[in-house]
């Protein structure tokens, strides 16, 4: 039998420990990005069969960032959409898409890059106007609770909302879509991705635990989350 000296034991011991840490740390950085910052999701691609995204031929595209139906958004990285209850993510994290309408126009449907993560399987999407200061203001439709979700790490499935009545918005104004979770009950443990699309100088914006949007004017390293705007126009 080998017999292991106590110093030696507790340096094994040590070792083991740092070992489990660093790859708790290099976890929560594949997870959140280089700087374990956790509004960024990453994840490993599931499949690279993509899907064509699909947009109804009835509505008009009021907005739309998405790239080709059969890469239409980046599905392996994305901004961090969560309830505070999640056992990852730990607090409430939403975002805002901003679009401007080229022309008068009725929205009638959202389709963005959401794709599940973990908890319960769904997200809440709502219309904003804006605040005067490039962040979503005071809400004029929605929310809409969208469910069974595309997992997160595939393409090009879109997660879509429907808004029955229209929301009417005006040329050459700007508006926000935005994407939470409930801050208690079903919804509050969920943890989503919102895939960003490379293309700089979109506005999006974030809100961390309640402390306020802050916008973003997105770069080719800070890309914005993918998605359409879809209506009619009269």
């Amino acid at each position: 039998m080998i017999s292991i000296g106590g110093k030696l034991m507790k340096k094994i011991l040590m070792l083991v420990c740092v070992t489990a840490l660093c790859g708790i740390t290099l976890f929560a950085q594949d997870l959140f990005g280089q700087d374990n910052d956790k509004r960024i999701s990453r994840t490993v691609e599931k499949s690279n069969t993509h899907v064509a995204a699909v947009t109804p031929e009835t509505l008009t595209k009021i907005y739309t960032n998405l790239g080709v139906a059969t890469d239409a958004y980046n599905d392996d990285i994305g901004w961090t959409v969560s309830g505070p209850e999640n056992s990852v993510i730990g607090e409430a994290i939403s975002v805002a898409m901003a679009f401007t309408p080229a022309s008068n126009s009725t929205v009638t449907e959202v389709q963005l890059a959401i794709g599940y993560a973990e908890g319960d399987n769904q997200v809440n999407i709502a219309l904003y106007n804006d605040s005067g200061s490039n962040t979503p203001g005071t809400l004029i439709d929605g929310p809409v609770t969208v469910k069974k979700l595309p997992d997160f790490g595939t393409c090009c499935k879109l997660a879509t909302a429907k808004f029955p009545s229209g929301a009417s918005v005006t040329a050459g104004s700007q508006y926000w879509v935005v994407a939470e979770e409930p801050t208690s009950g079903t919804g509050s443990d969920t943890w989503v991705a919102w895939s960003w699309v490379n293309l700089p100088n979109f506005l999006f914006a974030g809100n961390d635990n309640g402390a306020g949007w802050v916008s973003t004017n997105t770069t080719v390293s800070s890309p914005p989350p993918a998605g359409s705007v879809l209506g009619t126009v009269p």
